[in-house]
């Protein structure tokens, strides 16, 4: 006999907690109101009298996750800003049209140490950005379907993030998106530049016309990275959008401008 995620509760036959066992079991674990439509005629209320037993955790307005087992009635939960922001986006979008990107995809890739306040995921339309309880979800309307993606398996929601060349390229394009400071942006490009196959890099950077953005990653990670190609020549200078390299380089040698601020 299958006792599912509420083994005792789910056996009364509540609708709702019947359809959270369900939910529990899916590659995401984030609920709105409108996935219970079925069952109540008031669902968002049904979902807040969940939250106040603590059976689920209210993320933002609209938007609720269903805890861990472990953590089942506990109020001091709390999802990883990460985890929120793919599950958030994956409720509303599909799971093939969304993935973590820049600082986020640099997190679950261990590339940044420090938990963060402010979560990226891609989407394919413009939305801004989201108030949680764990931090703020921005979302960056990308097309995810050409970008090169790895699986990535959340506390909340199995789906996609970029890749550790992905990652590299694009924080070397946006490197303050969701207002990360411009140290651990390149903090976090210093340790996926040796990571990286530079090759692949390149080769990413041409198909997603962002040679640009290539560039001021390979100034970047100058003095960390003993076998990086050769800088590119000629072309106009493009700026250093604040990254710091990892030793000091005269960047007219790499085709950057620098305009690093402190």
């Amino acid at each position: 006999m299958k006792l599912g995620f509420f083994p005792i509760i789910s056996a009364v036959m509540s609708p709702s907690l019947a359809f959270l066992d369900e939910i529990s079991q899916r590659p995401n674990r984030v609920v709105r109101p409108g996935d219970l439509a079925g069952v109540y005629s008031n669902p968002a209320a049904e979902l807040k009298r969940l939250a106040g037993q603590g059976v689920l955790l209210r993320l933002a307005h609209g938007y609720y996750a269903v805890p861990p087992l472990e953590w089942m009635g506990n109020r001091n939960w709390r999802p990883s800003i990460e985890a929120t922001a793919l599950g958030i986006a994956q409720a509303d979008h599909g799971r093939d049209a969304t993935a973590l990107m820049g600082i986020s995809a640099a997190r679950v890739l261990e590339a940044v140490p420090r938990a963060l306040s402010a979560g990226v995921v891609g989407v394919p339309v413009r939305r801004r950005p989201l108030r949680t309880v764990v931090g703020t979800v921005h979302f960056w309307h990308r097309s995810v379907e050409p970008l090169d993606l790895q699986a990535v398996r959340t506390e909340l929601a199995t789906g996609w993030t970029t890749t550790v060349c992905q990652t590299l390229l694009d924080l070397a394009d946006r490197p303050q998106r969701a207002d990360v400071t411009l140290a651990t942006a390149s903090e976090a490009i210093w340790t996926l530049a040796t990571r990286c196959d530079w090759s692949h890099l390149r080769t990413l950077a041409e198909q997603q016309r962002r040679r640009a953005a290539y560039r001021r990653a390979r100034w970047a990670a100058e003095g960390i990275v003993s076998d990086l190609p050769p800088p590119e020549r000629g072309g106009r200078p493009v700026s250093t959008r604040g990254l710091r390299p990892y030793r000091p380089a005269n960047p007219s040698l790499f085709g950057v401008t620098d305009d690093r601020r402190p």
